[in-house]
């Protein structure tokens, strides 16, 4: 009986530390996505080159494969971004996946500048060398008749 009861307390116990793990990998990741956004808002690049993996890859939009490797112009010129994240999956230590939507006003030279559009996307987090890195992206512009 001493046995059992000892058993589930060490259960319990390794149920509350792995909670508690992943519930500090969620909010890392939900404060990494408001610096990304207002990083992006900001066209702060020094910000984004530490939050961006070196192999960022994105799938724009405007049906544009960049990749920051590569060198490819990844043009963000916003005055509205606001993002929402509906979902957060962690899938182990290493990777975690946010999905949802996000509102943007694109402004200067940018596809559809001084509209307000909104979109769905998906971000993928790596964890390398101790740090969580935007390794890729996927966002897209949903017409009004699916808002809802």
């Amino acid at each position: 009986m001493k046995s059992a009861l000892l058993i589930i307390i060490m259960l319990t116990y390794a149920i509350m530390v792995v909670n508690a793990q992943l519930k500090g990998v969620e909010n890392e990741i939900r404060e990494l996505e408001k610096a990304e956004a207002e990083a992006v808002l900001k066209h702060d690049t020094t910000a984004l080159e530490k939050i961006w993996a070196e192999d960022f890859t994105v799938n724009t939009p405007a049906n544009v494969i960049g990749t920051r490797k590569r060198g490819d112009r990844i043009r963000l010129y916003y005055s509205k971004l606001e993002r929402n994240i509906e979902k957060l999956v962690i899938f182990d230590d290493n990777t975690v996946i946010t999905l949802g939507n996000e509102v943007v006003t694109p402004t200067g030279e940018m596809p559809m500048a001084g509209q307000i559009l909104h979109r769905r996307y998906t971000n993928i987090w790596l964890k390398r060398n101790g740090k969580w890195q935007l390794a890729a992206r996927h966002a897209n512009i949903i017409c009004a008749e699916t808002r809802q």
